[in-house]
Parts: structure tokens; sequence; C-alpha cells
């Protein structure tokens, strides 16, 4: 389920947004701490309204409500409750019948590893489980759309590891936009990518343009013949900023499409052997850096 966002703006904390969430698709919400991310995630969920813009779902004004799963950064419970107690409640909440709650309720604490403690009140769990608990709350009624603030803050790698998985499987059957300062996580996910910056978006692209943007002219050439190589590549390449290292070779080359192929006709050429050519990358968080600052730039001219 596709939905708009037009002019979206909420007091300072949101200013001027406008993006596309595309079906089936996982979108990244990227920013630091007060960005506009958990803001912004809650007038897509209706829990705010938003002081100008429009969001507009494929679907009657009047069916919105459960047609979504959203998950806030700090999610409360009533703490007598068992976990399975909650999410059929939730379930019943968003319109489930009895049965079906609760086999939705069975079925996410499977989902999101807490079925050993099904009958466990939640007073006595820990942060980690509490966010597990969380997402399965999201998951109940199988919403098409999926708002999810900072899934994984709370989780210990294997958990953190468990719920990408559990996105990853969802990927392409609903629509879904998480927050996340973990950039590390979004380069492994996600589809598109919205960065924010003090309420502002500064970037919507696609994962794929945004890591081509972190490409780089650098290239390193791991061989036994690393003195041969970085000669015979200062006469031969006089752009290119050579530094010969401990059994490897870096260079810099301005314009580097075809770098990987030169290096192979000179090594050939010149009959020295490598075990490894890499191009260095930056990563994701990079970019996002790259992107505040030249925004900052632009708007400081």
């Amino acid at each position: 389920m596709d939905v708009k966002v037009d002019h979206l703006t909420k007091s300072n904390r949101v200013k001027d947004v406008s993006f596309q969430l595309q079906s089936g698709k996982i979108t990244a919400l990227i920013g630091a701490n007060g960005a506009g991310k958990t803001t912004l995630l809650h007038m897509l969920a209706g829990i705010l309204s938003p002081s100008k813009g429009t969001i507009q779902f494929d679907v009657k004004k009047e069916d919105i409500r459960s047609l979504i799963g959203f998950m806030p950064q700090y999610p409360a419970f009533h703490q007598w409750m068992s976990a399975k107690e909650y999410l059929v409640y939730a379930g019943r909440l968003s319109g489930l019948s009895a049965k079906q709650a609760e086999r939705d309720a069975e079925d996410g604490l499977i989902r999101v590893g807490l079925d050993p403690v099904i009958k466990q009140r939640i007073e006595a769990f820990s942060g980690g489980m509490k966010q597990r608990l969380g997402i399965a709350q999201a998951l109940i009624g199988n919403p098409p759309i999926l708002l999810l603030d900072e899934p994984v803050s709370a989780l210990d790698p294997k958990g953190r590891s468990d719920v990408m998985d559990l996105l990853n499987e969802l990927k392409g059957k609903q629509t879904i936009l998480y927050s996340t300062h973990v950039l590390h996580d979004a380069e492994k996910l996600c589809d598109d990518v919205i960065m924010l910056h003090h309420g502002r978006m500064i970037k919507r692209s696609s994962l794929n343009d945004l890591l081509q943007l972190a490409e780089t002219g650098e290239f390193i050439v791991e061989t036994s013949a690393a003195t041969d190589l970085a000669k015979k590549l200062k006469i031969v390449e006089p752009t290119w900023e050579i530094q010969q290292g401990n059994g490897s070779v870096k260079l810099h080359a301005p314009d580097y499409k075809d770098v990987s192929l030169s290096l192979l006709k000179h090594m050939y050429a010149a009959e020295i052997s490598f075990t490894k050519i890499a191009q260095v990358s930056q990563t994701l968080d990079d970019v996002f850096r790259k992107v505040v600052e030249h925004e900052s730039l632009s708007r400081s001219l």
C-alpha cells in the first residue's frame, strides 16, 4: 500500500516534509536524536495532527487505523497482563474477533521469540523483551503498513539480528517505515532512505543510489611486488595518487570508473601478480555526515 506525504509540518519539529512510501518496500528514516523522526511517525500513525500538509493512503479515511501497525520507541504496557493477554487485548481493540486475536497473539509471540514466556507477566520482562512484545503488537492483524520507531534500540546483538531477519521476511509483503540511528542496520535491510536533520528532509533516495555516492576513487591492491607496482603506476598513471604499504599499494584515481581494468592491464604488462583488488567504499554513516554537512553549508550561504 502506497502512502503519500505532502508538505507535512508540525510546529518546529517537522518542517515541510514530502515523500512517498512505495508498497512492499522498506524505508529507513534516518536522523540524529531530535531530528523529528518520532514526530513524523506519530503523525503518520494518526497520534499527532499536522500543523500543515497532508497524508494520503490508498483507502478511505475511516479505514486507516485498522491498516497501520505502530510500535512507539518506548512501548507502554499493562504490567499485570501476560504477553498473550496483552496481544489479544490489542487485537480486539483493532477489530479482530476473539478467535483471530488469540491466533494472531500466539503467532506473533512465536515470530518475535517470546513464546517461552507466553503466560509470564509483562512486569517481569526485560527492556529487550518489551521491545519484542512491542513489535509483536504492531504485527497484530497483519496490517499492510508498519510504522516502527527504533525497533532494535533496546535489543542485544542476537535480538537485533532476529528482528532484522523478521523485517526482511516481511519485505515485499508490507509497506514498512522504521526509524533508526544505527545506519549499519539500514544499509543491510532497506530499499529506500529518508534523511532528517533538524526537522527537514535533507535526502530522499534509494539505497542503491546512496551506496553509489559512497563509492570513492580509492583502491587497494594486495601484492608481493608492491614496490614494483608502485613504481610502474607512477609512470603510466601520473594523475593517480600512489601510496606503497607493506604488501599493498593504495591509490586514488580522479576518474575511477575503469580503474580495475586499467590496473589489470598494467599488472599483466609488467607480469605482476596480485591476491586482491578492492575499492574502498564509505559507509552509509559517512554519506549521512556528508549530506548533513552539505545541507548546513547550503543553508548558511
